[in-house]
């Protein structure tokens, strides 16, 4: 059963970031297929260059990760430790 409560988890925690960056490339996409106004002074069509970076120290990505998980584990435990409790009295 708790095999299946952080497989929740984790792919929650995979979703967000994954939703986050399947917007950012929709809008990327979008604005490389919007027609761009000719420059004025020479007729050339106005072009942009888009880059999208995104950092993330690894650090904070483990802990991005570890901290659910351990917040899981310990509420898990204690639903655990209480019921085996309330079992044997």
């Amino acid at each position: 059963m708790w095999l299946r409560w952080f497989t929740i988890l984790n792919v929650c925690l995979l979703a967000v970031p994954g939703i986050v960056l399947l917007v950012l490339f929709f809008v990327y996409a979008l604005s490389n297929h919007w027609e761009a106004d000719p420059d004025p002074a020479s007729g050339d069509p106005v072009t942009y260059q888009h880059f999208v970076w995104i950092d993330v120290e690894p650090m904070t990505a483990a802990q991005y990760f570890v901290v659910p998980n351990a917040i899981l584990a310990v509420a898990l435990s204690v639903w655990h430790y209480r019921a085996r409790s309330l079992d044997h009295d």
